[in-house]
Order: structure tokens, then C-alpha cells, then sequence
């Protein structure tokens, strides 16, 4: 089936909503940058949810934003551990360039463990602030899509009532 099929990928239902917005903020707080996209659209098509919301949300992570949004990721990562009573240590700022520096050249061997670690880490602490995330704007599409439907009844009852009176109205015909 095409994605034009599959009408669930441009609905604004709260069924098709709701999982496009919990998955895309969990994705795009994951260390995966440049694979998101593609994601997203695997992601919405197993979730039935609305791709363009899903992949919409993963313009949030771009070259300017990625290494705050994983640097915040890995200390809300490193305190979950904590609270569990296990301790990882800070991310220095010299230990960041080095694994830039590893990733242009291709000479990840020499720090694998430690980026493992860091890799687990930011992703942890991604799904938690993902889901936190997702909550908050889950909650208020759910707010805001029942205001609007209330509001859009409420116009139909107004359009209702005055093609109403509009129709009961004697005809004038001193003014054809």
C-alpha cells in the first residue's frame, strides 16, 4: 500500500496525534542524528501515527541544537543512574572534542568504551526526557483539539440556526 493509502499517516485524530508525539520527541532526543527522518517514517507507519507531526519533530534537533539537546541528554541520563545507585562521570568538555575529533577521523577504538557509555547514557536520558516531552504535548493537543472541536460545534449550531431563520423568512417580492 501507498503511503496515500494509509490515511492514518495524515490524521489529526487524537489516535493517529498521540503517538506521533510521544515517539517523535523520544526520537528526536536520540542519538541518531541523520537516520531520524528516515525513522520517523518507519516509526509512524508501525505506530499508525500522523508522519508529519512525527517527522516535523525532528527539525528540533538540527546542527545547531544536537550537541545541547545530547549534552542535556546525558546528564538526565547520568542522574536516572544515579538515583539507581550507579555512578558515571561527568562528560568534560575536552572528552566532547576528543570524540568529535574520533568521529571526523574515524578513530572511535581508542574511546569505544567510554562512547558506549556515553552513547547509553544520552539515549536514557532521551526517552525520559522524551516522554516527558510527549506528555506535556500530548496533553495539550488533547486541551486544545476539544477546544476547538467545542468551538467548531458551536459555529455549526450558528450556521444551523441562521439558514434557519434565513429560510422562514416571507419572501419580499416588492423588491425583485
Amino acid at each position: 500500500k501507498s503511503a496515500r493509502k494509509r490515511f492514518y499517516l495524515w490524521s489529526f485524530r487524537e489516535e493517529n496525534v498521540i503517538p506521533a508525539l510521544y515517539a517523535g520527541c523520544i526520537l528526536t532526543l536520540q542519538p541518531l542524528y541523520g537516520i531520524q527522518l528516515p525513522l520517523s517514517f518507519v516509526f509512524a507507519l508501525w505506530l499508525r501515527a500522523n508522519l508529519p507531526i512525527l517527522a516535523g519533530l525532528q527539525l528540533v534537533s538540527n546542527p545547531i541544537t544536537v550537541l545541547p539537546l545530547w549534552f542535556v541528554g546525558y546528564n538526565v541520563g547520568r542522574n536516572v543512574v544515579g538515583v539507581l545507585g550507579i555512578e558515571a562521570q561527568a562528560l568534560q568538555r575536552d572528552e566532547v572534542q576528543s570524540f568529535l575529533v574520533d568521529f571526523v577521523t574515524g578513530a572511535w577504538g581508542t574511546n569505544i568504551e567510554r562512547l558506549a557509555t556515553v552513547f547509553g547514557l544520552t539515549t536514557l536520558g532521551g526517552i525520559v526526557l522524551g516522554t516527558f516531552f510527549g506528555l506535556c504535548s500530548s496533553i495539550a493537543y488533547r486541551i486544545i483539539a476539544r477546544r476547538t472541536a467545542a468551538s467548531y460545534h458551536l459555529l455549526m449550531q450558528k450556521l444551523h440556526a441562521h439558514r434557519a431563520r434565513k429560510s422562514r423568512a416571507p419572501f419580499d417580492h416588492e423588491n425583485l
